[in-house]
């Protein structure tokens, strides 16, 4: 006799924790965007929303509401902060423009969180990313030539702000869809 198990039917869905910045930050990112692709025409991250990534999470329906269930109990218990955004950067690697930002102790703590729960639910690591610098991207896999203009013109330009941080967002989607949509907010202390 054959067994069924309740995650014979289980599908892949992603998870993406981020950091939505505040409306003056998203309105300069936007227009940084809008001025690239007035110039040069479209490109990847072109229409994403501003925001910055924690953690990129793939796993199954089965048992997606336990361990986000329990990331989001963690998680909650840190203290809302700011964030300071510190100016224009890049990543030659994936030739990526984006805004740098700090790194604050409470986001450090966020980051060790989800780094425990990677080991306690024993999630490898290729379902499991983690960022190791904080960032909002502009632009993405940029062909080369145009990735270092746009590196040459935004590295000379200054931008400043900062920031309060009291909600991590969680987005979920199909691991088929490309399109997320809002799981849940996590309120910080």
């Amino acid at each position: 006799m054959q067994q069924s198990f309740a995650f014979d039917n289980a599908q892949p869905v992603d998870f993406l924790l981020i950091i939505e910045p505040s409306f003056e930050v998203q309105r300069f990112v936007k227009g940084v965007k809008d001025e690239i692709f007035k110039e040069f025409g479209d490109y990847a991250a072109k229409n994403s929303k501003p925001h910055i990534t924690l953690l990129k999470y793939v796993t199954t329906t089965d048992i997606e509401s336990k361990i986000i269930g329990d990331i989001k109990l963690e998680i909650a218990k840190t203290r809302s902060f700011t964030l300071r955004v510190t100016g224009f950067g890049s990543f030659q690697g994936s030739n990526t423009l984006h805004l740098e930002t700090d790194f604050p102790e409470n986001l450090r703590a966020i980051q060790q969180i989800l780094r425990a729960k990677k080991q306690q639910h024993r999630i490898s690591n290729k379902s499991f990313a983690l960022i190791s610098k904080p960032h909002i991207t502009i632009a993405k896999r940029l062909i080369k030539p145009l990735y270092e203009e746009l590196r040459s013109r935004y590295s000379k330009k200054i931008y400043e702000g900062s920031f309060h941080v009291d909600a991590i967002t969680i987005l979920r989607a199909l691991h088929t869809d490309s399109k997320y949509s809002l799981h849940s907010k996590v309120l910080l202390k």
